[in-house]
């Protein structure tokens, strides 16, 4: 699919299923970023795909199978980002390349290659979620070791690379 040509729609509280459903079921395509994050519930740990921009989601422009103004009257949807002179706004190509490049097929987001010892990271999944952490080494596996702060010493964790990002 081209990365030239994407709208963004706002979507009404918890409409996010239901929007994309919709949309789709219109012949629009659509795009929306996910993140596997853990969160803390009650005494277990979950894990979950959440938005990377939680109320909006992508609808690719060309080819429109219906006019654009129908976007904004589908169920889950509360409007369509406009312009000043009333016409959808369009996403940069180059932010929309690059946001599909990082993104896997089912639109969730891929490890940053960029990592390397010694940068900051943030831990987004398992029992250190939330952490800040440095990056001790990465293997030859991909594995990153990271000191974590723990009871005022430095304990090495090893992680998944899709488990952190730079914070």
């Amino acid at each position: 699919m081209q990365d030239d040509g994407w709208m963004i729609a706002q979507l009404k509280p918890n409409g996010q299923s239901l929007a994309r459903r919709n949309l789709e079921r219109q012949g629009f395509a659509v795009f929306m970023p996910t993140l596997a994050l853990t969160r803390r519930q009650g005494n277990r740990l979950v894990t979950r795909a959440e938005a990377l921009f939680p109320g909006y989601l992508f609808v690719a422009a060309q080819p429109l199978a219906a006019p654009a103004e129908r976007i904004g009257f589908t169920l889950g949807v509360g409007r369509l980002l406009l312009r000043a002179d009333r016409q959808p706004a369009l996403v940069p190509p180059a932010f929309m390349a690059a946001l599909r490049a990082r993104c896997d097929a089912q639109g969730q987001i891929l490890p940053d290659p960029s990592l390397s010892p010694r940068d900051d990271v943030r831990v987004l999944s398992g029992p250190f979620a939330q952490t800040l952490a440095r990056i001790e080494d990465i293997d030859r596996t991909g594995r990153i070791s990271l000191l974590v702060g723990l009871l005022g010493q430095h304990v090495r964790v090893s992680i998944a690379p899709g488990d952190v990002s730079r914070d």
